[in-house]
């Protein structure tokens, strides 16, 4: 099975995932791709989107298993410019290198 990674961060735009998700779901429901979609964050606290909305990530950063990932998908925030970002950056140096998918929405 394989995963499309997305990374959860506070302030992330709620509305900018959602269609990516419908389609995902679509398709698996066709069986025309089996793509998983699991959350990834730095911890597995809780994060508020800047829509309100709590979320808790499925796993955490040192938790993705590359062998398993398809695509880390990184959704606009308003904290993208935090040093806490750093690894996740560095996790997406390690997809483009791996010649995985990375997908930057907006300001991500």
């Amino acid at each position: 099975m394989k995963y499309m990674y997305l990374y959860l961060l506070d302030t992330m735009a709620d509305w900018e995932h959602g269609y990516l998700l419908q389609v995902l779901s679509l398709q698996n429901m066709t069986k025309a791709h089996q793509l998983t979609v699991k959350t990834v964050g730095r911890t597995k606290q809780a994060i508020k989107t800047a829509g309100g909305l709590t979320l808790i990530p499925d796993v955490t950063l040192d938790e993705v298993v590359m062998e398993d990932a398809a695509a880390l998908v990184l959704i606009g925030a308003d904290t993208w410019l935090d040093e806490e970002q750093e690894n996740v950056l560095t996790l997406a140096a390690d997809f483009l290198q791996s010649g995985k998918l990375v997908a930057a929405i907006c300001g991500a």
